[in-house]
């Protein structure tokens, strides 16, 4: 910005220029140039002078709302939070936020925020239906433009609105099966002893991370990143002891605690999900493996001692891989590796354990995902059609002859094919 004065002909003139760069975009500048403008005075010039510096930061400003596109806005919101750490979200939740919207909103990266309306959400959100997107990932979608939107709008990169364009969205399912919820998978008691039992016959170098997994309902991620120094056992001698006591009785073989969770995107260990350390009490049958096991040696590192051998497949976060090709290998259910940690939390809620202790145990903080392990356990419903009686030919045949003697019929019969 400068400005120069001079005398012609006995009058005064002043030459001026001003030139503003916008700092959230450098390719955006304004300037103004004016020549020979005759005034009386330096208060006069200086007032022009302002009045020219409000033009240029007036454009600027407008083409930086007008001139932003949807792939600048989200670039900007990913490169902003990847320096200023967000509590809402973890580094792997932003990633995979803008790894969702660089995949499913390309419709929208060369449209102008300001120009952004409802009809052009609506539309990506289609292309991703007709592209085999799930309700549940078309929701995903929908939040990550909402929340992205928003903070434009909270940044001034967006002007003049009052409210997200994603508000009056609404979703609706593709097809029947896709509103019906999914019957969760997940092991019984006698599928989860035959699994193991037969991974350890052979010897199969994930049986002790799948056995350590079910015995502590900890994430994949989670145990990855357990190191010796977080096991806190008591010692044989004492386990001697509690081993001794009665079934009722209160048993403490020891702690294990959970801090650290791997990021295979990052490729080093990380804060847990909710960002919340927590103690998982060990019983005595993962406290006698572990006695043992803990005298194995896999290296170490920054973080301590490693507790279980560093598989490549692990550390990519394809565990699930193993998992699968061994129980179809063996003719059994094949699993998510997840699903270790539904078998822990539905067996858990069956031995007598309640839903808040479990959640403490387990680090869960949504009461909508543990009511799901509630309902696979059955242990509200359990015993609750008891009550129901319509005659004596309902019970057991060997009942019903004790009772009314032996010429009673056995209707189950007549049903049989």
């Amino acid at each position: 910005m400068s400005r120069n004065s001079y005398v012609i002909d006995g009058k005064q003139y002043w030459d001026f220029y001003v030139n503003f760069q916008s700092k959230k975009n450098p390719r955006i500048r304004a300037q103004r140039r004016r020549e020979k403008i005759q005034l009386q005075s330096e208060p006069e010039a200086e007032k022009y002078e302002n009045s020219l510096w409000k033009e240029v930061t007036l454009e600027v400003g407008r083409r930086e709302n007008q001139g932003l596109t949807w792939l600048e806005l989200f670039e900007k919101w990913d490169h902003h939070f990847s320096i200023n750490k967000s509590k809402k979200w973890s580094e792997g939740t932003r990633r995979d936020i803008y790894a969702r919207l660089r995949n499913h909103t390309k419709t929208l990266f060369k449209i102008n925020v300001s120009d952004l309306c409802m009809a052009d959400i609506v539309d990506c959100l289609e292309l991703a239906e007709s592209g085999g997107a799930s309700l549940k990932l078309r929701k995903h979608i929908k939040s990550n433009i909402d929340t992205i939107y928003k903070w434009g709008m909270s940044q001034k990169y967006i002007l003049g609105k009052d409210k997200s364009i994603c508000a009056d969205v609404d979703l609706e399912p593709s097809s029947p099966e896709e509103v019906a919820e999914k019957l969760p998978e997940i092991l019984t008691k006698e599928e989860i002893k035959i699994f193991l039992d037969r991974a350890r016959e052979l010897d199969h170098p994930w049986f002790p991370v799948w056995f350590f997994s079910i015995y502590s309902g900890m994430r994949a991620s989670e145990t990855n990143a357990l190191r010796k120094q977080k096991i806190n056992l008591v010692s044989k001698s004492e386990a001697l002891k509690l081993d001794a006591l009665p079934e009722s009785s209160k048993k403490n073989y020891g702690k294990i605690t959970v801090h650290l969770s791997w990021d295979p995107k990052r490729k080093k260990n990380g804060p847990v999900k909710g960002r919340w350390w927590r103690t998982i009490p060990v019983n005595s049958k993962l406290y006698w493996f572990l006695s043992n096991y803990l005298n194995n040696d896999f290296g170490s590192d920054e973080d301590g001692a490693r507790v279980f051998p560093k598989f490549s497949q692990w550390d990519r976060g394809e565990q699930a891989m193993a998992l699968k090709a061994f129980l179809k290998s063996e003719g059994l259910k094949p699993i998510k590796f997840h699903t270790l940690r539904a078998c822990f939390a539905t067996q858990m809620l069956q031995s007598g354990v309640d839903m808040a202790t479990l959640m403490k145990i387990g680090g869960w903080r949504d009461h909508k995902t543990m009511m799901i392990y509630v309902r696979l356990a059955g242990i509200d419903e359990a015993g609750r059609t008891e009550g129901l009686d319509f005659g004596h030919f309902a019970r057991a045949p060997e009942v019903a002859r004790a009772v009314a003697g032996e010429n009673v019929i056995d209707l189950s019969s007549r049903f049989k094919r």
